[in-house]
C-alpha cells in the first residue's frame, strides 16, 4: 500500500518511532478471529534516518502517523485521520479500531491519512504563495515603465496578481473540502458505534423469531463480530432473496428505506438505511428506468414495484440516499407487517441539530444487530413461497 502522494516519498519514508499499546480485538481481514494488534506512531523522517533519530527531532517533524498492526499474519493497517481523532477524544474504544478501520477502507483516498482537523498548513502555503506574487506585482509596478510596449506592466500585475489570488483561494477550498470529508467520515464512525438498547420502547416491538429457511446456510461468524458492517447486511439481503424473495415484499425494508425524518425539522438517516439501499442499487438492476427530477424511477426486475431513487446533498462531501418502494396491485407480502413500531440498529446522523436528533431518537427504538436482523426478515406466519406474477 503507497502511503504518501510520489512528491513526498522521493525523499521521505515513514519512520516507527513508538508503539503506544497492544489489544486484542476480532479481525475482520482474517475472517473475526480474535488476534492481538498493537498500535504504532511512525513519523514522516528523510529515508536515512534511523528510528532513535526520527523520535529525536519529532518534533520538528510534524504530526503522527498511526497504524494497527495484527500480530497474528502481521499486517500493518494505517489509520485515518477521523478515526484518531475520536480515538484520541475517548470517542471510542481502541478494541473497536479494527472492525471500524475495515469499514472504511474501501472509500479512503490518500489524503485522508495525513492531520488537516487541526492543522492550517495548506492555508498559510496559500497565503505565502499569494505574497509571494503581490511582491511580483509591487515590483512590476515599479520597475516596468508605464509605456512599456503591449501593456506588459499591466499584463504582469493582473497575471500574478490572479494567479496568486486563485492559488489562495484553492489551498483554503481544498483544505475546507478535506475537512469536510474528515467530519463525514467521523459521523459515519458514531453512527456504527453499538449503542444500548432502548429497553421501554424495544419492549413494545413483538416477539422476533427468526424464520426457518428451506435451504439453511452453514453456520458463520457470530453476527456480534460483524456489528455495523458490510457482512451482515449482505447476509440479510441474502435472506430477502431467497425462495424466490424480493425486498419489495417486505414491509418492513419497505418502511426502513423510506423513513423519512423531515417531521423533526431537520432531515437525517441511519446508517442500516443507506446501507440497504446501496445494497439494492447493486443486487437489483432497474428496469424501465428513467431519470426524473433529482434521481431516477424504474421497477424491480423481480416483482415489478414501482421504485424512485434519489440523493439530496447534506453539503460537500456528504450525500443522503432515499427511495420509495411501491409494490405493485395483485402481489402479496411475503415479510410480517411493521405493526406500527420501526426500530433502527444505529444512530442517526446528517444534521447538527440535536434536539431532532433527540427526538427521532426516542421515536424509533434502538435493537442490537441480531435482533433487528430478526425483525426484519421475519415472515407472514401463513408458510406463502409465493412467485411473483
Amino acid at each position: 500500500m503507497f502511503w504518501f502522494p510520489p512528491h513526498l516519498v522521493i525523499r521521505f519514508a515513514p519512520v516507527l518511532v513508538r508503539t503506544e499499546e497492544s489489544f486484542v480485538s476480532p479481525n475482520p481481514w482474517n475472517g473475526g478471529t480474535r488476534a492481538r494488534f498493537t498500535v504504532e506512531v511512525y513519523k514522516l523522517a528523510p529515508k536515512n534516518w534511523n528510528r532513535e533519530a526520527a523520535a529525536r527531532m519529532g518534533k520538528l517533524l510534524g504530526g503522527d502517523l498511526f497504524n494497527i498492526r495484527s500480530d497474528g499474519d502481521g499486517r500493518s493497517h494505517r489509520l485515518p485521520e477521523s478515526l484518531v481523532e475520536l480515538w484520541h477524544t475517548k470517542r471510542l474504544t481502541t478494541e473497536e479500531l479494527p472492525r471500524l478501520l475495515h469499514g472504511l477502507q474501501p472509500s479512503l483516498r490518500e489524503s485522508d491519512y495525513f492531520p488537516i482537523l487541526h492543522h492550517r498548513r495548506l492555508e498559510w502555503t496559500g497565503a505565502i504563495f499569494a505574497l509571494f506574487c503581490l511582491g511580483v506585482v509591487i515590483l512590476s509596478l515599479s520597475v516596468i515603465p508605464g509605456d512599456a510596449p503591449g501593456g506588459a506592466r499591466k499584463i504582469g500585475a493582473f497575471g500574478f496578481g490572479l494567479l496568486g489570488l486563485a492559488t489562495m483561494l484553492g489551498f483554503v477550498g481544498f483544505a475546507q473540502r478535506q475537512r469536510n470529508r474528515c467530519h463525514m467520515q467521523m459521523e459515519w464512525i458514531l453512527a456504527n458505534l453499538p449503542l444500548p438498547v432502548h429497553d421501554a420502547r424495544a419492549a413494545s416491538l413483538p416477539a422476533v423469531v427468526p424464520s426457518k429457511s428451506a435451504n439453511p446456510k452453514p453456520a458463520g461468524p457470530p453476527l456480534d463480530e460483524f456489528y455495523g458492517g458490510i457482512a451482515a447486511f449482505e447476509r440479510l439481503m441474502e435472506d430477502l432473496l431467497q425462495d424466490n424473495g424480493c425486498p419489495c415484499r417486505f414491509p418492513r425494508f419497505r418502511a426502513t428505506v423510506e423513513r423519512e425524518t423531515d417531521i423533526f425539522g431537520a432531515s437525517m438517516g441511519t446508517w442500516e438505511q443507506q446501507t440497504l439501499i446501496r445494497l439494492v442499487d447493486r443486487r437489483l438492476r432497474l428496469v424501465r428506468s428513467q431519470w426524473v427530477r433529482e434521481g431516477r424511477e424504474g421497477q424491480c426486475p423481480r416483482c415489478g414495484a414501482a421504485i424512485r431513487r434519489w440523493e439530496v446533498e447534506k453539503r460537500r462531501d456528504q450525500v443522503m440516499d432515499h427511495m420509495r418502494v411501491v409494490p405493485p396491485e395483485g402481489v402479496e407480502d411475503l415479510g410480517a407487517p411493521v405493526d406500527g413500531v420501526l426500530p433502527r440498529c444505529s444512530r442517526f446522523f446528517g444534521t447538527n441539530d440535536k434536539r431532532a436528533l433527540r427526538d427521532a431518537e426516542v421515536q424509533y427504538p434502538v435493537l442490537s444487530l441480531a435482533d433487528w436482523i430478526a425483525w426484519m426478515i421475519e415472515r407472514q406466519t401463513a408458510p406463502a413461497n409465493r412467485t411473483p406474477p
